[in-house]
């Protein structure tokens, strides 16, 4: 079945760091997928990195043939899987390590994204996810070796079901978890994240036995938000209190900083 995408580049993974699971520094081929649960419900995270993808059936998805470049073709939604799998062909190169199904929120088109998923069983597959939809997350987990699964911090969405979220979030990794796969979480942090709050992600992470990066907003138009190296210590330092140092370090969004894709 047809689906909906924002858009189809070649870049290397930027986030997640040390902690173990992430991909970070490697090169993947990104299927990012149009729409989102959270942005449907007219409450999109505060920090999303990528609103253009919020929406679900936008009218074209974007291609970028070289990577590197500024240069993108059009090409209509919905998108076929044959077609996708053309271009994730065309795009690859020797040095690629995994494809990343991104979003929006790729969940979300739950049955596009199982039978996208099935045809592209032959590389490495990457999930980044909100989490917040675990039975549909259960349906895809045989396909994917590595899952980024967000913690949404109350710093980053407001709404009155924020434990709810947190709950379904962990719901999430516990699938993962089950079937064997690698997986951290990510919090997206600020100023005004409370240490209290990561006890608490940290305590239900060790009970799982899964890595947790702290990752430092970016924000060019708040950049009040952004966290101070005192207050990263001290949230860092609040993980420890459940789960190793091994399992715990900072991200950034690094293609950002670098002004990659």
């Amino acid at each position: 079945m047809p689906g909906y995408l924002a858009e189809i580049f070649s870049s290397f993974q930027g986030e997640g760091f040390a902690v173990e699971g992430s991909c970070y520094g490697k090169r993947q081929s990104f299927i990012r997928f149009a729409g989102c649960n959270f942005a449907k419900d007219s409450n999109p995270c505060i920090w999303c990195d990528s609103p253009s993808a919020q929406a679900l059936k936008i009218e074209n998805f974007k291609v970028k043939k070289t990577p590197g470049s500024a240069n993108f073709i059009k090409l209509p939604n919905p998108a076929d899987v044959e077609l996708i799998l053309n271009w994730i062909h065309e795009i690859s190169s020797p040095d690629m390590h995994s494809i990343s199904v991104t979003g929006g929120e790729p969940l979300y088109q739950i049955d596009f994204l199982y039978e996208l998923a099935e045809k592209l069983s032959d590389f490495k597959l990457y999930l980044e996810t909100n989490g917040s939809l675990p039975e549909n997350a259960k349906r895809v987990v045989e396909f994917f070796d590595y899952c980024c699964c967000d913690i949404k911090d109350d710093t980053a969405i407001k709404s009155k079901d924020w434990k709810k979220i947190v709950d379904q979030e962990f719901q999430t990794i516990k699938y993962f978890v089950n079937a064997q796969k690698m997986i951290f979480a990510k919090v997206v942090v600020t100023s005004s994240t409370k240490i209290e709050n990561i006890q608490w992600y940290a305590s239900r992470l060790s009970e799982l036995n899964v890595p947790l990066a702290i990752q430092i907003v970016s924000s060019k138009k708040n950049k009040e938000s952004i966290p101070n190296f005192q207050h990263i210590c001290k949230l860092t330092e609040a993980a420890a209190k459940y789960l190793s140092p091994d399992q715990i370090g900072i991200s950034v969004q690094t293609h950002k900083f670098l002004g990659y894709l």
